[in-house]
């Protein structure tokens, strides 16, 4: 089941469909926080409880936009043409199922921490996101160094 699992992360996570609407996300993201809640909601303080949850509202309707885009791969017709290996599986139909709409949730959580990493990178100091970046290439080159060579 683990396999099935990871294997419809990959097909539902890394297409081209997947990276644009993050991208989209974080620009609409990013709007919201630059026009709106850095201004303050309701002439509340910037960065309120309030603002806060403006934000969240403005930001849940693309998210579950996101969630239905990738319940319909489901029923695409790449899909349904690998229904014919899928049902020849000596698996039982519902944990398949439970495997891909596990799957779908590991999506739209994904696009969540999206979102909120887009809140969370205006209410940071400059600073801490510069040594979060400066340990991501490190890393990076880390792995291009010492990572196993693909044959």
């Amino acid at each position: 089941m683990r396999k099935i699992f990871l294997y419809e992360c990959k097909r539902l996570l890394w297409n081209k469909f997947f990276a644009g609407l993050v991208l989209v996300l974080l620009f609409y993201g990013w709007q919201v926080l630059r026009r709106v809640t850095i201004l303050g909601v309701s002439h509340t303080a910037p960065f309120s409880p309030w603002s806060f949850g403006d934000f969240l509202s403005r930001m849940v309707p693309l998210l579950w936009i996101g969630s239905l885009f990738f319940l319909t791969f489901f029923t695409s017709g790449k899909a349904r043409r690998a229904a014919v290996l899928t049902d020849a599986a000596p698996m039982e139909p519902r944990r398949y199922a439970l495997a891909r709409c596990g799957a779908a949730l590991a999506g739209t959580a994904l696009l969540a921490l999206a979102a909120l990493a887009a809140w969370a990178a205006t209410a940071l100091d400059v600073e801490v996101l510069r040594k979060c970046f400066g340990a991501f290439l490190i890393a990076v080159g880390a792995m291009e160094l010492f990572g196993k060579a693909r044959e």
